[in-house]
This record gives C-alpha cells, structure tokens and sequence, in this order.
C-alpha cells in the first residue's frame, strides 16, 4: 500500500484536476461524484509543487556541445523511420558519448534502454522530428550517459535510490528544444493507478479511459498494469515524485544565488557532474559516497553547506516521497528477465 504523503502529492497534483475536469465535461456525474468521494479526505488546499527554476538554462550552459551535437544528428525531415533512428541513435553512441561498450539496438514495442544488458529498443512506429528530440534527450543524454559514465569510470553507488530524479531529470531534458511538448496519453497512469489503490473499481477505470480515448491496446495495457499485484503497478509514479525532486532542486539552485553564494557554489559543482553518475543530489548517501571518492570538488565549507540543506525539513519530506516504492528493483527485475547482468 502507498504511504499518505505519497497519496496526498498525487490526488493534489494538477493532472489530478485535470483529470477531474474531464471527466465532469464529459458529463459521467456518477464516475465524477464517486471519485471526489474517494479522493476528499486527502486534498490539501496549500499543497506545495515546485516549478523549474532555470535547471535547463544551466545545464544548456554545462553541456551544450553534447545537446549541439544531438541536435546537428537530426536532418531536417519531417518524421523518422525505426531504421533511420536506429542509425541516429548508433552513431551518436559512439561519436558522441564515445562508448565502447557493445549496445545492442533493436527495433521493439516502445524505447527503452535496458543499462544491464547493453540493449537499447526503439518503438516500432514513425516518430516526428518534435518526438525523436524528446526521445533522444531523454533516453541518451540522460539514461545512457549516466549509464555510460557509470561503466567505463567503475563508479557504483551501491544504491539504487536514484531512478526517480533520473526520470524527472529526463522528463525536464525533453523540453530542451521544444517547449510545448504534447502531454502523453500515459500520462494520466500515475492518477488512476492511485484512484484503483483507493478502491476504485475497473467499471470506473474503464469509463475513464474511454473519456481519455485510449485505443483497446492501452487499455489492454493499463487494465495488466492494475492487476499486477507486485508494487510493479506504480512505477508510473516515478514521472510526477521525479519532476518535483527536479523542481525543488532546481528552485533552491536558484534561490542560492541570491541568499547562499557558499551553497550555490556547491550546487553549481552538483550541476557539473549531473549527468556524469547515476546518482539523486537530494539523497545524502550518495552525495557522501560520492564526496569519499573526491568527486564533488567540494571544500569543507560547502560540504557542511550542502548537508545542512540535505538535512533540512522540507528536503527529509520531499525525499520520503514514493519510498515506499523500490522503482529500481523492478527496472532490474525486468533486464533480468533477459539473461544475467554483466557485472
């Protein structure tokens, strides 16, 4: 079962309403009234969300000659086929993340890198040039990059507690180049999954996927994903936890700037190696095991700066969010079904 504060940053999230609106324009009072029932005892009027605060604008300023390169990789066409982003995807992996390591790149159902066994899938379907930008800032910039660094450089958290900013950090890097990406139609799943959780029966889940125009495959796929009765069924959480973490971190980046030189000048240095480990700057594990192999470049004062910002109570509260659920345990779950990892 998920834990309130889990709950509560769901049901008051904005795709929450959004979801709500919809539901009550298409006029189902009945599926309306019954989830306002179930959802009242957790709305917060002054529930907190973050919004980013300039995070890409430095990262642009840290990394632009890799987004430049992923940028110049894409012709100007129209839409991409699987084979013609199958050749992107390749060339970049070599000439711009340099890596040695023998990926395997296949054409299957959706994009997906699966980091323990070197394979990386590409959906089945022509994508746009709008889409393919997304997709490769998303899946190579951030997951393969950190992947890669990880490997060639040996250097291992022994932690798994990253994947949730990971996944904030990828969903932010999709609107490196356009803005106003169109919202995913999976990107309701966190809510219903939560509304199922709740109680909410699959009469109900199947109306409002009818609402939505969700084709009989997502619906196929979505109806899989409730039944499981492993804690799999909220991975689809990960989106939404990931993007606050992002936010927050990106806001108190920000606000640094202005109040604590001392503690922007650490985050700075957290910003400089982002995307060089798999590793979330709010959790204070991996931030100490990182400082034990000397690489933050941080001095004594901005150590004591940033663990005093790590241990601050709005950071701890943040950072309890989805705890409960062990995202990276089913990523490994999943590329084990495909053999062993390399080690």
């Amino acid at each position: 079962m998920l834990e309130l504060q889990t709950i509560q940053f769901i049901l008051n999230h904005k795709n929450m309403s959004s979801l709500l609106r919809r539901i009550k324009t298409s006029g189902d009072i009945s599926l309306y009234c019954e989830i306002l029932k179930l959802i009242k005892p957790f709305i917060k009027n002054n529930y907190v969300y973050y919004k980013d605060s300039n995070l890409l604008d430095n990262i642009q300023v840290n990394y632009g000659n890799y987004l430049n390169t992923i940028k110049d990789s894409i012709s100007d066409q129209t839409f991409f086929s699987p084979s013609e982003v199958q050749e992107i995807i390749e060339k970049l992996i070599h000439s711009t993340f340099n890596s040695h390591l023998n990926w395997n790149i296949l054409v299957d159902k959706k994009y997906m890198i699966l980091s323990k066994r070197l394979i990386i899938t590409v959906g089945d379907r022509i994508v746009t040039r709008e889409k393919l930008f997304s997709l490769l800032y998303h899946e190579l910039f951030v997951h393969l990059q950190r992947t890669v660094n990880s490997y060639t450089q040996n250097i291992y958290l022994e932690t798994s507690e990253y994947i949730m900013f990971e996944e904030g950090l990828a969903k932010m890097m999709e609107k490196a180049v356009f803005q106003n990406i169109t919202q995913n139609k999976s990107s309701y799943y966190p809510y219903i999954v939560v509304l199922h959780e709740l109680g909410l029966n699959m009469k109900y889940i199947l109306k409002i996927s009818k609402i939505l125009n969700y084709k009989q495959t997502r619906i196929e796929h979505l109806t899989k994903l409730l039944n499981n009765k492993k804690f799999s069924r909220f991975q689809p959480l990960r989106y939404p936890i990931g993007i606050q973490k992002v936010n927050y971190f990106s806001l108190c980046h920000n606000r640094s700037k202005l109040f604590d030189p001392i503690l922007n000048s650490a985050m700075d240095k957290i910003i400089s190696i982002l995307f060089k480990y798999k590793f979330d700057p709010l959790n204070i594990v991996h931030i100490n095991r990182l400082s034990n192999r000397n690489l933050l470049g941080f001095n004594k004062i901005e150590m004591s700066k940033y663990k005093s910002f790590l241990q601050s109570e709005i950071t701890l509260e943040l950072n309890s969010l989805g705890a409960e659920i062990n995202l990276q345990k089913f990523v490994l779950n999943r590329e084990l079904a495909l053999g062993q990892p390399i080690e």
